[in-house]
């Protein structure tokens, strides 16, 4: 079985790598554990999870709407409901089809507004037209 390897936060300054002090001490760590084998390296970009600003827009505003618009769910239902609309996959393995649906938490900043600009585009057909306003447009402060 393999080792699910950790991630670490860092920041490149002057064209080295410098890992994060809250992490420093279980890289150096995990680096030793490594001495001498082959490693594989990837560095990206690091993003963070949707903000709390797009958290309540998405409540306050957009799961609003669509559960007033539907009339019949409670608003864990309508985020559910999204959910499954635009976060479900499916993987093929061994050839049956197995379904995932992502967490709204585990979106970053921008694949949250991904989402949140999926469900308004759908929701303008889907409900002859609603206009879910943007987050600039609205107050969902209740929602912070």
């Amino acid at each position: 079985m393999s080792k699910i390897a950790p991630k670490f936060k860092g920041m490149v300054e002057n064209g080295q790598i410098k890992v994060d002090k809250h992490h420093e001490e279980k890289f150096i760590k995990y680096k030793r554990e490594l001495e001498g084998k082959a490693i594989s390296i990837v560095i990206r970009r690091y993003r963070t999870n949707r903000s709390e600003e797009q958290n309540g827009y998405y409540w306050g505003v957009v799961v609003k709407m669509i559960m007033e618009e539907m009339g019949e769910l409670t608003m864990d239902e309508t985020h559910d409901m999204l959910r499954e609309r635009f976060l479900r996959r499916g993987i093929l393995h061994k050839g049956k089809r197995y379904w995932t649906t992502r967490s709204t938490a585990s979106l970053d900043t921008t694949g949250f507004e991904d989402y949140l600009a999926q469900i308004r585009t759908w929701a303008s057909f889907e409900f002859n037209g609603i206009n879910i306003p943007l987050p600039n447009e609205c107050d969902f402060s209740e929602y912070l």
